[in-house]
């Protein structure tokens, strides 16, 4: 299986760690794992093999971050992944997006922090995109994360484990 996993920003962080540590586990068992950054924070991970920066910066406005979503989109639809998981909240609302647009099959969000630590964008992203068919699961990495999610739309909710 070909997957992509997609991750906001190349810094040296939690969900990085696990994003490509997860990877290495899957590459283990015969599929075929890259990690992808959304833009680069610092230099850091210079060895780290199947690692990939979609944008050199962080972009700073509205249309930076459209056109960010589509050249990911461009990116994935010339990869043509099996499964794209998102490792953060911007990950997974902006990469699953570009996913789903790109024809990606299988899309899953991961949530590794309380709903109420996310940004305020990031917190109304997430709720609007997860209430779509963009995230097909949501998967929180423990039940206080889970349960920080109670307030949000049926939809979303059913979606996550």
């Amino acid at each position: 299986m070909r997957i992509v996993h997609i991750v906001t920003q190349l810094e040296v962080g939690g969900a990085q760690w696990v994003a490509m540590r997860l990877a290495d586990g899957l590459r283990r068992r015969g599929h075929d794992v890259q990690t992808w950054f959304l833009y680069r924070k610092r230099e850091c991970y210079r060895d780290e093999p199947h690692l990939r920066v979609v944008r050199p910066r962080r972009p700073r406005t509205p249309l930076g971050a459209v056109l960010l979503v589509g050249r990911l989109g461009c990116l994935l639809r010339e990869h043509r992944p099996d499964a794209a998981i998102g490792f953060t909240h911007y990950a997974n609302a902006l990469g699953l997006l570009a996913a789903a647009r790109a024809g990606v099959p299988v899309r899953l969000a991961t949530h590794h922090n309380p709903a109420w630590s996310f940004p305020r964008l990031g917190r109304r992203l997430d709720a609007a995109v997860g209430r779509t068919d963009v995230y097909q699961q949501i998967v929180a990495v423990s039940q206080a994360v889970a349960d920080s999610f109670a307030g949000h739309d049926p939809r979303y909710r059913s979606k996550l484990t």
